[in-house]
């Protein structure tokens, strides 16, 4: 298995994990907003180098899609929009820190962020 592949499982396994403890309190399609939208931000970072791109591309779909919501259901939600950004941003930032390190005997997990 490749880095970026292992960066992926890990960054699902994050999103498990916290879609079952912060999210069971939200609504099931904000949810799923925030869901998709942290799977597009994981897949922004491993695609682009910079975490700025890929914020906004992640972003892009989701207003992309409120846009969509408008123009068939007369319905663009700013809550939505809320959730699929905060979605971006997290998915985003979880593979921007993340490194992993595979050696012999182990596999060491580590998540660095500088601000």
């Amino acid at each position: 298995m490749d880095l970026p592949l292992k960066k992926i499982i890990f960054s699902f396994l994050f999103l498990l994990l916290f879609s079952s403890s912060v999210l069971a309190e939200i609504e099931k399609d904000k949810q799923k907003h925030f869901a998709v939208s942290y799977s597009v931000g994981v897949g922004t970072s491993l695609i682009f180098d910079d975490w700025k791109t890929s914020l906004v591309a992640c972003s892009a779909v989701g207003l992309g899609k409120e846009i969509y919501d408008e123009i068939d259901y007369h319905g663009f939600s700013k809550e939505d929009l809320a959730y699929d950004i905060l979605g971006c941003s997290l998915g985003v930032l979880t593979v921007e820190g993340l490194s992993l390190s595979l050696k012999k005997d182990y596999y060491a997990i580590q998540y660095q962020y500088k601000f």
